[in-house]
């Protein structure tokens, strides 16, 4: 089979799942901002839809179908997470989300609509559990705002690409320290 009848097959079975939970299937006409990615896999017969924000930059995109024996949470991708039927539920929750594109109950599942000078707040004890996926959130360039009991505790943002070394054996230039009275 080759990559054209596996990429129809995709479409198709996508459509369907959609179809079968009465959501429209809309074909755009010209480039567009995508907001979610609908993935079949063919030896699962299964239908996945994942965020665009978290992939951003990236090539590769790995789901687990099963949990780590070790119970590690962080840095992994469940596929039982991104189930088609599942995230359509989710959108169709959410009430307002078509009229001001918000109203998820994943987070993974929307991006929320803020300025991009305000970070994103999260308790410490939900970003301890999921620190890989926040770290790759921060890496993609949202800011956020690590809270205990509801004050800040420390704000992680994205680097500067211009102060990133470009192989292990650069260092980082020496910070700029303001001069102060005296």
């Amino acid at each position: 089979m080759n990559s054209n009848v596996k990429g129809a097959i995709a479409e198709q079975a996508i459509v369907l799942a959609a179809t079968r939970l009465g959501v429209p299937v809309l074909r755009p006409i010209a480039e567009h901002e995508v907001d979610l990615f609908a993935v079949y896999c063919g030896d699962l017969d299964r239908c996945f839809l994942l965020p665009a924000q978290p992939l951003a930059n990236r090539t590769v995109v790995y789901l687990r179908l099963t949990p780590t024996r070790n119970g590690q949470r962080a840095c992994i991708n469940l596929a039982d997470d991104f189930t088609f039927d599942g995230a359509v539920a989710q959108l169709a929750r959410a009430t307002r989300w078509q009229r001001v594109g918000q109203g998820f109950e994943s987070p993974q599942l929307h991006s929320a609509l803020v300025p991009p000078d305000v970070p994103t707040s999260v308790p410490a004890e939900v970003f301890r559990s999921g620190l890989g996926r926040w770290l790759d959130r921060v890496s993609a360039g949202e800011d956020v705002l690590v809270t205990r009991r509801g004050k800040p505790v420390m704000r992680l943002t994205a680097p500067d690409p211009a102060t990133v070394p470009r192989s292990g054996n650069q260092a980082l230039p020496a910070p700029e320290i303001a001069d102060g009275p005296g």
